[in-house]
């Protein structure tokens, strides 16, 4: 599970008694390693940043989240520190390209 109701709705400055990002970054590996090239990963409820995953940079963002929102969103860095988003980077929606 990579949702977790303490992180987006309290925002604590320390995450990792919940989730961090290593743990996070785990999953998405495992999710990876499973999709074909061309297949997609959809992130939707995560306050991690997937971009700074080390598969990022496998895949193109496609689809914004609330693109209409010119606000930041609350967000957890590689290094489980606290972060705004900004509303270009809000992707929710990836294909692997390779």
């Amino acid at each position: 599970m990579l949702h977790r109701r303490e992180l987006v709705h309290d925002w604590p400055a320390d995450p990792t008694p919940h989730l961090s990002f290593a743990q996070f970054e785990r999953a998405v590996l495992d999710f990876d390693r499973h999709l074909a090239t061309r297949g997609l990963l959809l992130l939707y409820h995560t306050v991690f940043r997937f971009l700074e995953t080390s598969v990022a940079p496998r895949y193109e963002p496609l689809f914004l989240v609330d693109p209409l929102s010119l606000e930041p969103s609350r967000r957890y860095d590689r290094n489980d520190r606290r972060v705004l988003e900004p509303r270009e980077e809000r992707f929710a929606l990836f294909r692997k390209t390779s």
